[in-house]
């Protein structure tokens, strides 16, 4: 499955108005990788370098894929396009331990309007390139977390169970 290919198929099960899309969907991503960190933190299997193809983790990074494809949507551009602006800034000396999103997004809602233009678009995008490029590799495969998450939100959609909480339901 290709970036673009998901971020098409992630749309049709995000559900919410457009107006709370943006802000829903970047605390959301800051949830599910603050899951990611604790799997990693204390899973054992993890810990030992184990293959996650069946497991929690891998439902996971399919959540954070999730947030990732809507919120590049809302902006506009495609997951490939944040990569590119990753790798071409990455060495400018633009590094993601400056960056907080919960607070840009703040920021962004309180000071902007909810507009993400300029600076905070860019750190976002910079942000969200940074971790379909590298940070989400180190957990699995990503494009099979991708493809299990598309199965798993069908799914959902087709049961009428895509609101709500919740992994198993």
């Amino acid at each position: 499955m290709t970036f673009d290919e998901y971020q098409k198929k992630a749309q049709e099960t995000d559900i919410r108005p457009k107006e709370i899309k943006m802000i829903c969907n970047g605390f959301g991503l800051i949830g599910e990788l603050d899951e990611l960190e604790e799997i990693q933190k204390y899973d054992s299997h993890y810990a030992l370098g184990l293959s996650y193809e069946d497991d929690d983790i891998i439902k996971e990074v399919g959540d954070v894929c999730w947030y990732i494809a809507s919120i590049c949507t809302e902006l506009n551009i495609s997951l490939d396009y944040a990569i590119e602006v990753y790798n071409e800034n990455e060495s400018k000396g633009f590094e993601v331990s400056d960056m907080n999103m919960a607070e840009i997004f703040k920021k962004v809602y309180r000071d902007n309007d909810g507009k993400f233009t300029g600076e905070y678009k860019y750190k976002i995008i910079f942000y969200i390139g940074y971790l379909l490029q590298l940070y989400l590799d180190q957990f699995c495969d990503i494009r099979i977390a991708m493809k299990q998450n598309i199965k798993k939100l069908q799914s959902r959609k087709k049961r009428g169970k895509i609101k709500g909480s919740g992994n198993n339901r």
